[in-house]
């Protein structure tokens, strides 16, 4: 026998799609949807991408335009999506309600590839360094939809980590320094009243692109990365130590069964018991669990596909969805993947998922409000080009009779 192949489980949901449009006509005749004080029936477009939602299968959303990676999306307390980074001061909103992207105000730098945008707790976003502008700092307001200039970083950097903290200031960490591009055992914390940066203790280990995780204890989780040298050696990706925000100190912490590098693109995730799922790596086929209490990591399932330069997301229900990154040939040839798997925190295994339109490395993915999956950009090596391309996949139960918006 045949063993099942991840794209026949996603012909068989489009072949089911139509079946059911063609012999069931509520698919295209729902019971009115109200609209305004007024009811109509859905349209066979509305039904047709509903049903395509509900299939699990990815479809094409907006033109992100330009086309860029290693950039970063951030979902607003308004549900939209802000769109920064690479090497333009260009940056658009992703609005799910009609799934186009539009232009907001320039931002004040190009940041290039590897800068951080997080969410504060009153809903601006802080945008830090980048390839372009390793040491400058900006805010987005969502309100007025502009950038504005705050204080400089005190340790220029990119590749780097930005975390909110429980207190609401962020932790900014490691990154790339020098000629030679190594970690840096850099951090220091941004306190939003104050709009000013403050100097912590130094890190354990050096670290750029690496992970890093709030808490439910409220400590931060530092993982693997590429802890390059100044001597240009590589450094220890199995390494994480943990940062403490009341004493602004580190500690070294559990030591990982595999390294782990690209941890930037492929965050890590804190599950429903507080545990954390480590995925990534070209040579690390096996996920890693974190356990705060313990301190100890253990491995989980194997990855259908070992991957670097992928994403991660935990969805509403618990599981995590990682997608897309590259995986590296016999011969040696890095190639851009357009799968996707599941990891169930239950069975603590990995399973299919329906692939991307598109293979992509170093992309974004963000989960909509509703459990829509938003993914943009990225590279492809197998086109050699930047993707200004962006895709959505439907991931919790969806009513197809409700109007598509």
């Amino acid at each position: 026998m045949v063993p099942d192949h991840p794209m026949h489980s996603q012909a068989s949901s489009i072949l089911e799609v139509f079946r059911k449009l063609s012999q069931n006509s509520d698919y295209l005749s729902q019971p009115p949807a109200e609209t305004n004080g007024r009811h109509r029936h859905l349209t066979a477009p509305e039904a047709i991408a509903g049903a395509l939602l509900e299939a699990g299968i990815w479809s094409e959303a907006g033109r992100m335009g330009p086309a860029r990676w290693g950039h970063r999306a951030t979902l607003l307390i308004n549900g939209k999506v802000l769109i920064t980074g690479f090497y333009s001061k260009i940056a658009k909103i992703y609005d799910p309600a009609s799934s186009e992207f539009r232009l907001v105000g320039a931002m004040v730098h190009q940041h290039g590839v590897y800068s951080t945008a997080t969410r504060l707790n009153d809903g601006r976003v802080l945008i830090v360094g980048g390839s372009d502008a390793p040491s400058s700092v900006e805010i987005f307001d969502p309100e007025s939809e502009q950038f504005a200039e705050v204080c400089n970083l005190r340790f220029p950097r990119s590749a780097h980590s930005a975390t909110l903290m429980a207190d609401g200031r962020v932790l900014v960490a490691g990154g790339e320094v020098g000629p030679r591009n190594a970690g840096s055992a850099y951090a220091e914390v941004f306190d939003p009243k104050t709009a000013w940066f403050k100097t912590v203790g130094a890190m354990v280990e050096r670290r750029k692109s690496h992970g890093a995780v709030l808490l439910l204890d409220g400590r931060v989780l530092l993982v693997g990365g590429g802890p390059i040298r100044p001597d240009g050696k590589p450094g220890d990706l199995r390494t994480a130590e943990l940062f403490h925000p009341v004493s602004g100190g580190f500690e070294a912490t559990g030591r990982m069964n595999s390294p782990h590098e690209n941890l930037w693109c492929t965050e890590p995730h804190v599950l429903d018991d507080g545990r954390v799922l480590i995925v990534g790596g070209a040579s690390a086929r096996c996920g890693e669990l974190y356990d705060p209490l313990s301190g100890r990591f253990s491995q989980t399932g194997r990855l259908l596909t070992s991957r670097s330069a992928a994403t991660a997301a935990k969805l509403p229900d618990g599981r995590v969805l990682v997608c897309g990154g590259y995986s590296i040939s016999e011969n040696g040839v890095a190639a851009t993947m357009d799968t996707s798997e599941f990891y169930d925190p239950v069975s603590n295994d990995f399973s299919p998922a329906a692939s991307m339109r598109e293979g992509r490395q170093q992309h974004t993915m963000t989960i909509l409000p509703g459990g829509r999956v938003l993914v943009t950009g990225g590279w492809d090596s197998a086109a050699a080009r930047d993707l200004a391309s962006a895709e959505e996949l439907w991931c919790a139960p969806a009513e197809v009779g409700e109007l598509v918006n």
